[in-house]
């Protein structure tokens, strides 16, 4: 999941949020013998964000540095990106970078994680290994960028609107 994050010092309500993940995996390989090739595909979505006070599901903590309420339209922004090594990779691995309440704040931020993953590999050989968001309160919040190592790549990158449910959600 999510790489470390540091946010600076918040101003005002803050909730935390748990953002929860399907993973299907579509197929998979390992060779038998050690340091064998290995290959795996999987398709993963955002499937809820709730109030982590009122769910007991295994997901992704944020706390952001706003008021949220069970019902409320959060935009949570995802990015599917494929990973590997000498040997194999893996496809459609997926990863919550940030949830933000205010759309013009999500896409300002979705626009940075685009511009960030598209880069000239003659000019610099990896893209960042952290991205910093501007949040509702006027602070910022430092993630991890997925696709920051040479084997590892950015396959999309998308804002999924949705609605805060009521918890409760089975592990």
């Amino acid at each position: 999941m999510a790489r470390g994050r540091k946010k600076t010092k918040p101003v005002g309500p803050q909730t935390k949020l748990t953002v929860t993940l399907r993973v299907r995996c579509l197929d998979i390989h390992r060779a038998s013998k050690q340091f064998g090739s290995w290959h795996e595909n999987n398709d993963t979505e955002v499937s809820g964000v709730y109030l982590a006070d009122e769910c007991d599901a295994y997901g992704d903590n944020i706390v952001v540095p706003c008021d949220v309420q069970n019902g409320d339209t959060v935009y949570v922004l995802f990015m599917i990106y494929s990973s590997g090594d000498s040997f194999g990779n893996s496809s459609g691995n997926g990863e919550v970078m940030w949830v933000f309440k205010d759309l013009t704040l999500a896409k300002q931020a979705l626009e940075q994680v685009k511009k960030a993953n598209e880069f000239d590999y003659s000019v610099r050989s990896t893209p960042p290994d952290n991205l910093d968001f501007k949040l509702e309160d006027g602070s910022t919040v430092t993630v991890g960028n997925p696709p920051h190592d040479y084997f590892q790549n950015m396959t999309d990158v998308y804002l999924k609107s949705m609605s805060v449910g009521h918890g409760g959600v089975i592990r």
